[in-house]
């Protein structure tokens, strides 16, 4: 199950800096789990929900990542040390089924956080994740997009690494990205494309 996915996650954060953990989700999580709990009414995507929980969580820096992810052993503090106290936003970099060894994705020859962490200041600035144009799919190239628009950068950090299990499940519709990818080029075309 999906909580199983987020047990797991959880699971595998190792750091030195306290952090807590914010769940958002439309169905009931269960106690067992150590993580502050935002309850949806309704599942309106993904990217409503990431946004939820950024905006909830009291911290100078937050991390966005998929249940189905599990951190590689320092990888937050390696990262945390890569970005410091400036206004960037760290890219993990990621393996999943697709990837032959941990890489950090582009898209038009810029790089973007496929899962990421900027502090919370700079999430407020851009406006956090585009949750009516990609509600599913496409928030994070989106939102890097729009950090390069504003003059910030996104910075790769290779020794920072995360494993994306890409859980196919009732949750995962492929027919979505699709429609993401156009959004994408809709919105930035001109512009980046």
């Amino acid at each position: 199950t999906r909580f199983n996915q987020l047990r797991d996650m959880i699971s595998s954060i190792q750091t030195d800096v306290s952090y807590q953990v914010v769940a958002v989700s439309f169905m009931d999580i269960p106690e067992d789990i150590p993580c502050i709990r935002i309850k949806e009414e309704s599942a309106r995507g993904c990217t409503y929900a990431f946004n939820q929980g950024l905006i909830f969580a009291q911290s100078p820096y937050l991390i966005h990542v998929n249940d189905d992810c599990r951190f590689m052993p320092n990888a937050i503090d390696i990262m945390l040390q890569a970005i410091g106290d400036r206004d960037v936003l760290g890219a993990f970099a990621v393996k999943e089924p697709d990837t032959d060894g941990f890489v950090v994705r582009q898209l038009w020859n810029k790089y973007y956080a496929n899962f990421g962490c900027a502090k919370k200041s700079l999430f407020e600035k851009l406006g956090y994740f585009d949750a009516v144009n990609f509600p599913h799919y496409g928030l994070d190239p989106d939102l890097a997009m729009k950090c390069y628009q504003a003059g910030y950068s996104v910075i790769p950090v290779m020794s920072a690494k995360i494993i994306h299990h890409c859980v196919v499940d009732e949750f995962r519709k492929e027919h979505l990205r699709e429609s993401a990818s156009v959004s994408l080029v809709s919105k930035w075309k001109g512009i980046f494309c």
